[in-house]
């Protein structure tokens, strides 16, 4: 058998464990990321879609068609120390699962753009697992791609470099405005939520 089918099925099984039943590839797309967060039971995986569902249907649009990719029929991209960044934004609440998700949404669209002519194209996000670690503002969190370069290691081999720019404000407390913007933006999620249905597993 193929090695795609096979590891397919293993993202189905994984599912089956966590009493998901997958029955598109949009519900593949969700269980894949959910063994990238290490999803050991039902819980985690509620936890998971709850930040899932309150993303908007383009967000999902653009995380599925990443977490389908497989690099041989559609260019795929390969983000390493993805698990870590996911595991380190559950536990710090200035990043959270969601935030993490919106800024890998960006992330995403900006390497579709510089790299459409490679069909695999590796990303080390080792130095945004350790801006997780420390960033205490939710606004420098979400804005942090537009302060970072991707660097070119070799052939489409980059690195995500945070740069020194975000790292002098880890520690910076969120101002009024941005409290404010936070606040807005957490009610058009909570809008967002109650406006879409549940995804069906």
């Amino acid at each position: 058998k193929e090695p795609g089918f096979l590891y397919w099925m293993y993202i189905y099984q994984r599912g089956v464990l966590l009493n998901q039943l997958a029955r598109s590839s949009y519900d593949l797309a969700i269980l894949r990321l959910a063994c990238l967060c290490r999803a050991r039971n039902a819980q985690d995986y509620d936890q998971l879609e709850s930040a899932w569902n309150q993303l908007g249907e383009h967000q999902q649009d653009v995380l599925s068609t990443h977490f389908l990719a497989s690099g041989i029929k559609a260019p795929a991209i390969v983000f390493e120390f993805l698990p870590l960044c996911l595991e380190r934004a559950k536990a710090n609440p200035h990043v959270s699962v969601l935030g993490l998700l919106e800024v890998l949404v960006s992330l995403i669209q900006a390497t579709w753009v510089t790299s459409r002519s490679q069909k695999i194209t590796t990303i080390d996000l080792s130095n945004l697992a350790a801006f997780i670690t420390s960033v205490q503002n939710p606004f420098i969190f979400q804005t942090c791609l537009q302060r970072s370069k991707l660097r070119l290691l070799k052939h489409a081999d980059y690195q995500l470099d945070l740069t020194e720019v975000n790292w002098n404000r880890v520690s910076e407390p969120p101002s009024d405005l941005e409290v404010v913007a936070n606040s807005v933006q957490t009610i058009l999620h909570r809008q967002r939520r109650t406006e879409s249905p549940t995804i069906s597993m």
